[in-house]
């Protein structure tokens, strides 16, 4: 771990934090909230040192991440914790919160095998040079967080990497540093796609993709149950989608067939048709049953088109 002038820590364990999500997804779910009434939910009178310490530690865990200048929310990881689908789900959840601050990242790699002692963690926190009064805080937050990812059995659970032995052809390979024999790239929606970095797979499983978006010249896909933009460049397609009878949720698509040509819509799929000026047909199509959420989801969708088309 390099030595660091001014090193950011963070100033709770895990657990804590985790808490903290939850009381803040409780006031305002995943919507996108000013700093300041992020610190208020969490207890905070204003935006002190201690709020603003607060914040950063929330925002190293990937608990609560950045919308806008001066705008937070509750993150889609942060969700996977507190309402998992299975065991598993949250076990990955909070292994990734755990290894979010960079600073115990490497305490991680550092001291792979189990937790170091107090003594130890002092001795080589002081040779980073860190400042004597944070050795406590960085020491509790460190011994706790890892306890708890012990106790939750999720410290086997990090993020899969490529088999022991292959190695990244940094000369031949495409962009991102793809490893040899891999093609990234060419996503669409509906395919089953991995995310991979310079070899190191990003997510537990496959996802479905539900976007494909391009933002000043470059393409990003997004995938079910994540709203993280992965760069295409990065993305694996592990499944082709088969030719489709429905959309992935919340799929927007224009112009379209005739009705009288249109398949007939999966179980559990609805479809609304909105006809333009011009008389052609635009359809939305979903899964389940119509909520707020969703026609807010489309709602934003299309505000983000139309900010990009007036720039």
């Amino acid at each position: 771990m390099a030595r660091v002038r001014s090193p950011r820590y963070p100033s709770m364990p895990l657990e804590d934090a985790i808490e903290h999500g939850r009381t803040i997804f409780e006031k305002d779910h995943r919507h996108p909230i000013a700093r300041e009434v992020a610190a208020a939910h969490i207890g905070y009178k204003s935006l002190n040192g201690a709020a603003d310490s607060a914040l950063s530690t929330l925002m190293q865990y990937g608990i609560l991440e950045k919308v806008a200048k001066g705008e937070v929310r509750v993150s889609q990881n942060t969700v996977d914790i507190l309402f998992p689908d299975r065991p598993e789900q949250r076990a990955a959840a909070i292994r990734a919160a755990a290894s979010g601050p960079p600073l115990f990242k490497a305490l991680d790699d550092r001291f792979v095998d189990a937790t170091p002692s107090t003594e130890t963690l002092r001795s080589y926190l002081t040779r980073e040079g860190f400042n004597a009064r944070a050795l406590g805080p960085i020491i509790t937050a460190y011994s706790k967080t890892r306890a708890m990812v012990e106790r939750e059995g999720a410290n086997d659970l990090s993020v899969p990497r490529a088999p022991q032995g292959s190695e990244n052809d940094s000369s031949n390979g495409g962009e991102g540093g793809e490893s040899a024999g891999t093609k990234f790239g060419g996503a669409k929606v509906g395919d089953l796609i991995q995310w991979e970095i310079d070899g190191v797979l990003q997510m537990e499983t496959p996802r479905r993709v539900r976007l494909v978006q391009q933002v000043d010249g470059t393409e990003f896909v997004a995938v079910e149950g994540s709203e993280t933009g992965i760069p295409m460049s990065q993305a694996t397609v592990v499944e082709s989608a088969a030719a489709p009878t429905a959309l992935p949720k919340f799929a927007i698509e224009s112009p379209k067939p005739p009705l009288e040509q249109t398949p007939a819509l999966a179980e559990g799929w609805k479809e609304e048709r909105l006809i333009d000026d011009g008389g052609e047909e635009i359809f939305i199509r979903y899964l389940g049953d119509p909520t707020p959420e969703r026609y807010t989801f489309i709602r934003d969708y299309l505000d983000f088109k139309l900010g990009r088309m007036k720039k």
